[in-house]
């Protein structure tokens, strides 16, 4: 991080234009920042985020969330994804999703008689309200787009 920086302290009073492998380092900082503050933002509101997501989930699959049990699972497993998005997030990594979260999830789901709209439809949910924006959104809806891609 120290090289990272100090090419950026170097850009910013320097007049000149920065070499490509400046410019590589700047970026990839700007990306680990915007990615741990996304983190960060997401982790202190992932109550309220599924919370939302849960109530959009309960509306477009009325009929699947009857009882009071099936509610507090589908919220508990809205958290989790919650949570493994954003350890892929840190990581700049998606396989972390495909090795914890998509393998078997289609057939467990299945399994339990909950359609994939209703997971798909809460990941949507969570797109558009976490409120994120510029890079860190973007990131963010990056590993979000990914996840219902595999689930699709």
């Amino acid at each position: 991080m120290d090289s990272q920086f100090s090419a950026r302290s170097e850009a910013h009073n320097s007049s000149g234009d920065l070499n490509p492998l400046k410019r590589a380092q700047i970026i990839s900082y700007n990306k680990i920042s915007a990615r741990v503050s996304a983190a960060q933002s997401l982790t202190a509101r992932s109550s309220s985020l599924a919370a939302q997501a849960g109530q959009d989930v309960f509306q477009a699959c009325r009929d699947k969330f009857q009882s009071d049990r099936m509610q507090a699972a589908c919220l508990r497993d809205i958290e989790i994804f919650i949570k493994y998005l954003v350890l892929a997030l840190i990581a700049g990594d998606p396989s972390i999703l495909d090795e914890s979260l998509i393998n078997g999830l289609r057939e467990t789901y299945q399994a339990l008689g909950l359609p994939m709209v209703c997971v798909i439809t809460a990941l949507e949910s969570f797109r558009n309200n976490h409120k994120l924006i510029g890079l860190e959104a973007q990131l963010t809806n990056e590993y979000v787009d990914y996840l219902i891609m595999q689930l699709v």
